[in-house]
């Protein structure tokens, strides 16, 4: 969990250092430091470790309560569904929520 929570704050924060850069068009060491910070805890609090609970949860439950068979169409499909219906909706929530408090809204 660890490595997931210190990767998924690593990589949010190159993405944004890099979406950061492609807003001003040009590569410029003038970064937005409050959307960085959240964005940075977002990837290692939702995505890092929140991801890593999420999906040793969902593969027990799509295997154990649904019994479908690892591996299957249909079982990875069922997990797309949950990723898109549950997880995302709620990973944007705290999105918005942790940036927009670093940044004192």
């Amino acid at each position: 969990m660890l490595t997931s929570f210190v990767t998924g704050g690593m990589l949010w924060a190159t993405g944004d250092l890099l979406a950061q850069s492609l807003e001003k068009g040009v590569v410029s060491l003038d970064v937005d430091t409050k959307r960085l910070t959240g964005t940075a805890v977002h990837g290692s609090i939702v995505a890092g470790a929140g991801g890593y609970h999420w999906y040793s949860f969902l593969d027990k439950f799509v295997q154990v309560s649904l019994r479908l068979v690892p591996g299957t169409l249909r079982f990875v499909l069922t997990k797309l569904a949950f990723e898109f219906s549950v997880f995302h909706p709620i990973s944007l929530m705290c999105y918005w929520w942790i940036v927009g408090r670093c940044e004192g809204n």
